[in-house]
Order: C-alpha cells, then sequence, then structure tokens
C-alpha cells in the first residue's frame, strides 16, 4: 500500500489531498482519488484527475510510464498493489473496503520508512513528493509550461518547489 502510494505520489506529482483525507469521518473528499479513475495497462498507469484544486471543473488525465531501468517501476508497483486491493469501488488506496488512509497514518508510515532508510524524518514530509517530482522534471530538462501541467500548477507557484542540486547533495 505504502509503497504505492509513495510511488503514484512522486511520478503523478500528487497532493497529498489527492491520496489521503484529514480524517475517515470527513464528508468532503472532493479531490480524493477513487479507484476508477486509475487505468492500468502495459503501456502505462493513467491517472484521470476529475477534481483537483484549481480545477474549475477541468479534468486532467496524466500518464505514467513504465521504467525498465528503474529498481522500483512506478507502473509494477501499482499493478501489484491493484491486484492485493480486489476490484472493489472507492478510494484507490484504502486500509480497509471504503475505510480512506488519513494523512496522520499517511505521515506516520513515511516517517517509519525514512527511519528504516537512516534518512532525516524532519526533512521529509508529504509534500517532499510533489517537491521532488518538479525538482527532477527540472534536472531533466522538461520546460516551464510542461512542469505547470503535469503537476497542475495554474501559476508559476511550482518553481519553489525545485530545489538546487547543491542542496539535494548535502543529503
Amino acid at each position: 500500500l505504502f509503497q504505492a502510494m509513495f510511488a503514484l505520489a512522486f511520478h503523478a506529482f500528487l497532493r497529498i489531498g489527492e491520496i489521503t483525507v484529514r480524517a475517515t469521518s470527513d464528508k468532503d473528499h472532493e479531490h480524493l482519488l477513487k479507484v476508477n479513475q486509475v487505468n492500468l495497462t502495459p503501456q502505462a498507469l493513467t491517472v484521470n484527475f476529475i477534481s483537483y484544486k484549481h480545477s474549475k471543473g477541468q479534468p486532467f488525465t496524466l500518464s505514467v510510464h513504465p521504467n525498465p531501468l528503474a529498481s522500483e517501476c512506478p507502473v509494477q508497483i501499482m499493478h501489484k498493489y491493484l491486484a492485493s486491493r480486489g476490484s472493489g469501488s472507492g478510494p484507490l488506496f484504502q486500509l480497509a473496503p471504503s475505510v480512506p488512509v488519513t494523512r496522520t497514518f499517511f505521515n506516520a508510515q513515511l516517517r517509519l520508512a525514512l527511519a528504516f532508510c537512516k534518512l532525516p524524518t524532519d526533512r521529509f514530509k508529504a509534500h517532499s513528493f510533489r517537491i521532488g517530482a518538479a525538482t527532477t522534471a527540472a534536472s531533466m530538462g522538461l520546460s516551464d509550461s510542461q512542469i505547470r501541467q503535469l503537476g497542475r500548477w495554474q501559476s508559476d507557484a511550482f518553481k519553489k518547489y525545485i530545489r538546487c542540486s547543491q542542496r539535494l547533495s548535502s543529503l
């Protein structure tokens, strides 16, 4: 579950509110991804964003392609997760049928994973996946408009997410 959440959060430039809820009792899950918004084929993982921050009713589709050179391919990770999740409707990421992952639980699991990898838990948060996606896209030479589109930004706010390589190398 969390390997899939981490992989998709990074590769799809996700906001934390798109994969978690503040509390399971909350009724407002407007931007939470549902399993029927994801299509998985051998060629790609497609995420259909029906509603997202600043969407103004405009849906957006993002495709993540397999990376056979990566030690952990996001498409294969999602294949494994969806096979274990089952075909029931509801949130894409859930702890039990129709019980979405809470932000608190996600953050706790992220801290445990970071500690296990001996990474500084105070330097990484749930939003680090989005920051890492923007930084990686910039380092790969994607244009500002491409990064803005992939991350579903309506302004140049994404530029504050991009971290310089010197700062990254100190980690």
